[in-house]
């Protein structure tokens, strides 16, 4: 599984469209099995979600996601799970047990 990581600096970004940038991490269900940087800069809508999925993500974690911009995630296969705070260090240390317990994608509603 192909998992992005919304950073601001080595926090997880509170808000997906202000992130310079996401970690691309390759998750194999127990560990993380390769990791890249992806830089997004001041990229704006849609762009940054089809730059996701060019590469392959499937999931994306980040503090807050737009509601407007849902449906093209959905429409282009990056599930978003949103919520989410603290280091970049300690949720890939939990990476397993966040997407592990994820029920459903980041709702809007």
């Amino acid at each position: 599984m192909r998992v992005a990581i919304a950073v601001f600096h080595e926090e997880i970004s509170p808000r997906f469209c202000c992130a310079p940038d996401v970690d691309v991490l390759d998750w194999d269900g127990q560990r993380v099995i390769h990791e890249l940087q992806v830089e997004l800069g001041t990229m704006p809508y849609p762009a940054r979600l089809e730059i996701l999925a060019r590469l392959g993500v499937s999931v994306l974690l980040c503090g807050a996601f737009p509601c407007a911009q849902k449906a093209v995630a959905d429409r282009l296969g990056v599930a978003v799970v949103c919520g989410l705070s603290g280091s970049c260090c300690q949720l890939r240390d939990r990476l397993g047990e966040i997407l592990a317990s994820v029920k459903k994608p980041c709702d809007p509603s």
